[in-house]
């Protein structure tokens, strides 16, 4: 389940970081008072919005191929879900009907948890469509059939109930960060720097931040991400200061610039799990971070590098206080590793 959730989500990554690079930008330049009616200004807001509108359709496409698909049946199966008359009818909200079927009215523009639910199914009607198509009318009948049977099943089931699971899921994440700041920014932060090591942080960590921004505009989970990130830096800056392995040094720094950005997997695995004792720095700094985090309610507006380099999505009213936070883990995460310290690795086996 993580796996196929993960892999759907990933080769969409790349759209959602430029979108939210550039929504975030557009946030700042805002408070410069420029023009926001000028074809330029509307052309960058048009890239901004349209990776999360049309992340249905994106979606679909991915899920479709990790389902072994045609991904663009899949894709129309989004691009439906987005169609004008779909979204303004689900923008009002309410029922209707679909040949004497009610069907609960729901706006799936930027949403996450319905294409993922929904595919799995569509991948079995498409099963079905090529179980009982005659072999000579297969390419005729297979998508139609796939179409005609898929959406009204979408639609009228996993759409609204897939809808109802990550509002759901969105009011649990909101619960924790709003009345349990301190526990939950203590678990989850403390988690999250680990979660790159198991693979699974696309599978968990993704949805939770699309459904938030989807559901609420901004994110209090996708900051936390971000101290450990950080965190990684300034213990691979650690490794640098205290190994006396030329080759380590190099690559301990090398590595702490990409985590700095919020590129941590060369740092994970080529200095800190080889050198094991400074991994114990990224749960600690990630923890405390976290909750102090969501104490003061600190948010991101839009899905980034998780580091310096998705500067701009963090800006807004608590920036200041992420920056104090982010500095604060690396620094801590750094002097943590020199004061534990680690087994050195000889210079063969780094």
């Amino acid at each position: 389940m993580i796996d196929y959730i993960a892999n759907s989500i990933q080769p969409v990554v790349p759209i959602l970081i430029a979108s939210g690079f550039l929504q975030s930008v557009l946030a700042m330049l805002n408070y410069l008072d420029i023009d926001t009616t000028t074809y330029t200004y509307q052309v960058l807001n048009s890239i901004g919005q349209a990776g999360y509108y049309f992340l249905p359709i994106f979606l679909a496409f991915a899920a479709a191929k990790k389902l072994r698909i045609n991904p663009y049946l899949g894709a129309l199966v989004g691009a439906v879900m987005v169609y004008p008359a779909i979204i303004e009818a689900g923008s009002a909200g309410g029922t209707a009907s679909f040949l004497g079927v009610p069907v609960t009215l729901v706006s799936y523009a930027s949403s996450i948890t319905p294409i993922l639910i929904s595919m799995p199914v569509v991948m079995w009607i498409n099963k079905l469509a090529k179980k009982i198509s005659p072999k000579v009318l297969s390419s005729l009948l297979i998508p139609i059939i796939t179409m005609i049977l898929s959406i009204p099943v979408v639609l009228i089931v996993t759409g609204p109930v897939a809808t109802w699971i990550g509002n759901g899921l969105c009011g649990v994440v909101s619960f924790i960060f709003t009345k349990m700041s301190v526990v939950g920014g203590l678990l989850i932060g403390g988690a999250a720097p680990y979660l790159v090591l198991t693979g699974v942080h696309n599978g968990i960590a993704l949805p939770i931040t699309l459904s938030e921004l989807a559901s609420q505009g901004f994110s209090y989970f996708f900051p936390l991400l971000a101290y450990g990130n950080i965190a990684v830096g300034g213990a691979a800056l650690g490794v640098w200061f205290k190994t006396k392995n030329n080759r380590l040094k190099t690559t301990a720094m090398s590595s702490c610039l990409m985590a700095v950005v919020g590129i941590t997997e060369p740092a994970l695995f080529g200095v800190l799990l080889p050198a094991k004792k400074p991994l114990i720095a990224l749960g600690v700094m990630g923890a405390v971070c976290s909750a102090v985090s969501l104490m003061f309610g600190v948010k991101c507006t839009a899905l980034s590098m998780c580091g310096l380099g998705g500067l701009p999505a963090f800006f807004g009213d608590t920036f200041v206080i992420w920056c104090i936070l982010m500095a604060v883990s690396f620094v801590g995460a750094f002097l943590i590793t020199i004061l534990i310290g680690f087994k050195d690795i000889p210079e063969e086996e780094a």
